[in-house]
């Protein structure tokens, strides 16, 4: 029944937003959408991410009971990436107990994002 998901989230700024998921290789889908209820973004790789301009946003909050896990087939490159935006590393690339090679950070808006790759790949 079901195709997909596609995480829909806030971001206090849109633009800064979408420019560091470029910036770790997401494609612009979509840019600055006019809807009744603000300006939304999408961001395309190997996952679809969309963000709606939400300036009131409280970092602290935006995240909280949210943890997002996303395949790669290059968690080192993304990781590379990550780091070269300064992005705020959480938990540093390791192999997991549970087979998995993966880092964590947090985005912009307090979002929390796990990247994972198979650890025999």
């Amino acid at each position: 029944m079901l195709a997909g998901v596609l995480p829909f989230l806030a971001a206090r700024d849109l633009q800064g937003t979408l420019a560091f998921y470029e910036g770790l290789g997401f494609e612009r889908v979509i840019c600055e959408m006019e809807q009744t209820n603000g300006i939304h973004g999408m961001l395309s790789g190997s996952v679809e991410l969309m963000f709606y301009h939400e300036p009131d946003l409280d970092p602290a909050l935006a995240g909280r009971g949210v943890r997002l896990y996303l395949d790669t087939d290059d968690v080192a490159t993304l990781h590379a990436r990550a780091l070269a935006l300064g992005a705020e590393i959480i938990r540093d690339l390791e192999v997991r107990p549970w087979g998995m090679r993966e880092f964590t950070l947090r985005d912009p808006n307090g979002y929390i994002m796990t990247f994972a790759q198979g650890a025999d790949q």
